[in-house]
C-alpha cells in the first residue's frame, strides 16, 4: 500500500528565482510565489511552489529579493516521491537556503483514495484517526527525543499533544474526516536530508499502522510496547534504513541538546556509561565501558 504525501519546508535566504532554479535543477517543476494559502491543500497541486508565512523571522522573498519561504511540494507517492523531495532539499542547500528556530517542517499524508474515503463510514474514519493519535501519543517522548527542544510537545505551542480538533498539535486532523488527510507538524527546523528522510519513513509507517490491515502493526496493541526508540521502530516495522537514521538522529540529539538529555537517554533504552579510558560520558550497551572514540579503542 503506497500512500500519497506532501511536504512543507519552511526556510529562508533565497530569492524566488533561486528557489525556481533549485527545484528545476532537481528535475521538478516550480509553479511560482504565492501569498499564504494554508498547507492542507498541498496534495492538490502538481508543481512545487513557495508561499509566505508570517511565523517566520524574515519577510517573504520576492523573485529578486532574498527572504523567507515555505516551499511546498506537489502530490508525491512511494520511493520516487521521497527521492524527489530529497533531491529538492539537496539543491536548496546548495543554493544557500538556511533555517532558524522559527522554521519547521510539516508532512501531509493522504490515507485513502477520495472515492473510497467518501464511502467510508464516519465511525471507521474516527477509528483510523484515533488509532494514529493513540500511536503518536504513546511514543510522544520518543518523537520529542528526536526533535530540537523548541519542537517538543512541551516546548512549542504549535506542536501540542495529538488530539481531535485544533490545528496546532503534533498530529493535525482538521482535514481528516472530510478529506482523509493528516498533517504531522513536529519535525523541526531542518534542511538535513537524512532527518527529512527519517520523518517521511516514520509518518508513513504510523499511517499504515492505522489504515492498512495488511501492515504488521495494524493488529498490535501499542500499549504493550515500552516507550523507547527500539520498541517504537519495532512496532512501526520501519525497516533497516529508517532504523539507522532514527538511531543516529537520537544520538546526535543526545550530544547536541543539554536540556531534555535525560529523556533522550531514557528512550534510547540504554544507560549513560563513563568511559574508563577518557572519562567521557557516552551511551553504552550492556557491559560496554570504553567509548570507542579515537584513543579509547
Amino acid at each position: 500500500m503506497s500512500l500519497k504525501f506532501g511536504i512543507e519546508l519552511e526556510s529562508m535566504g533565497l530569492t524566488g528565482n533561486e528557489i525556481q532554479a533549485a527545484v528545476n535543477a532537481a528535475g521538478e517543476e516550480f509553479g511560482g510565489l504565492f501569498g499564504y494559502r494554508g498547507g492542507t491543500d498541498c496534495v492538490d497541486r502538481q508543481q512545487w511552489r513557495a508561499e509566505s508565512d508570517s511565523s517566520l523571522s524574515q519577510r517573504f522573498c520576492t523573485w529578486d529579493t532574498r527572504g523567507s519561504h515555505e516551499i511546498i511540494s506537489p502530490i508525491m507517492q512511494g520511493v520516487a516521491g521521497r527521492k524527489a523531495i530529497l533531491r529538492v532539499v539537496k539543491k536548496l542547500n546548495q543554493a544557500g537556503a538556511t533555517v532558524d528556530r522559527t522554521c519547521g517542517t510539516h508532512i501531509h499524508v493522504g490515507v485513502g483514495h477520495s472515492a473510497r474515503w467518501a464511502r467510508m463510514s464516519e465511525d471507521k474514519k474516527q477509528e483510523i484517526g484515533s488509532r494514529m493519535i493513540e500511536i503518536y501519543s504513546h511514543f510522544m517522548p520518543v518523537f520529542d527525543a528526536l526533535s530540537p527542544n523548541n519542537r517538543t510537545c512541551a516546548g512549542n505551542s504549535y506542536v501540542g499533544l495529538p488530539r481531535w480538533g485544533g490545528r496546532y498539535s503534533a498530529v493535525n486532523l482538521q482535514a481528516f474526516i472530510n478529506y482523509g488527510r493528516v498533517e504531522f507538524r513536529q519535525p523541526g527546523f531542518t534542511l538535513n536530508q537524512k532527518v527529512i528522510e527519517m520523518w517521511l519513513g516514520l509518518v508513513d509507517s504510523i499511517c499504515k499502522s492505522a489504515v492498512n490491515e495488511n501492515h504488521r502493526s495494524y493488529h498490535l496493541d501499542v500499549a504493550e510496547f515500552p516507550v523507547t526508540l527500539p520498541a517504537m521502530l519495532e512496532f512501526l516495522n520501519v525497516g533497516t534504513k529508517v532504523t539507522k537514521l532514527a538511531t543516529d538522529r537520537l544520538e546526535f540529539c543526545i550530544e547536541r541538546y543539554t536540556q531534555g538529555r535525560e529523556n533522550r537517554i531514557a528512550v534510547r533504552g540504554q544507560g549513560v556509561v563513563n568511559c574508563i579510558c577518557c572519562g567521557r560520558d557516552f551511551i553504552g550497551m550492556p557491559g560496554q565501558n570504553i567509548c570507542g572514540n579515537e584513543g579509547c579503542e
